[in-house]
C-alpha cells in the first residue's frame, strides 16, 4: 500500500516537475537548509516535509472523520498560503532565469 502512494507522489511530483519547471531545471532556490538546492530537489523536500507532517497528524488509519467547515476554511486558507508562497518562489525563478539570460 505504502509502495502505490509513493509511486503515485513520485508521478505527481514528476508532473509538477514537467509542467511548472519546463526548461529551467539548472536553475536553484535556497534550501531549508539556507544552501543552494535545484528547483527539482526543492519541490520534492517540500512537498516530503508537509506530507510527513501531515501523516504524523493525520487520523489512525480505518478511522473516517468528516471534515468541520472550520477545519476545510482552514486547510483552504493554507493552501492558499502555500500556493502563493510557491508562486513567488516561481516568480523570482523566472526573473532570475530572464536575467542570466539578458547576461548571457
Amino acid at each position: 500500500m505504502s509502495s502505490d502512494r509513493d509511486q503515485r507522489l513520485e508521478r505527481v511530483i514528476q508532473r509538477l516537475e514537467d509542467s511548472v519547471l519546463r526548461d529551467s531545471h539548472n536553475y536553484t532556490l535556497k534550501g531549508a537548509d539556507g544552501n543552494p538546492a535545484k528547483i527539482p530537489a526543492r519541490i520534492r523536500e517540500i512537498i516530503t516535509k508537509n506530507l510527513s507532517a501531515d501523516e504524523l497528524s493525520g487520523p489512525l488509519p480505518g478511522m473516517s472523520t468528516q471534515p468541520t467547515v472550520s477545519s476545510l476554511t482552514e486547510e483552504n486558507r493554507l493552501l492558499s498560503s502555500e500556493l502563493n508562497r510557491v508562486e513567488d518562489l516561481l516568480s523570482a525563478s523566472r526573473a532570475e532565469r530572464d536575467e542570466l539570460g539578458i547576461k548571457y
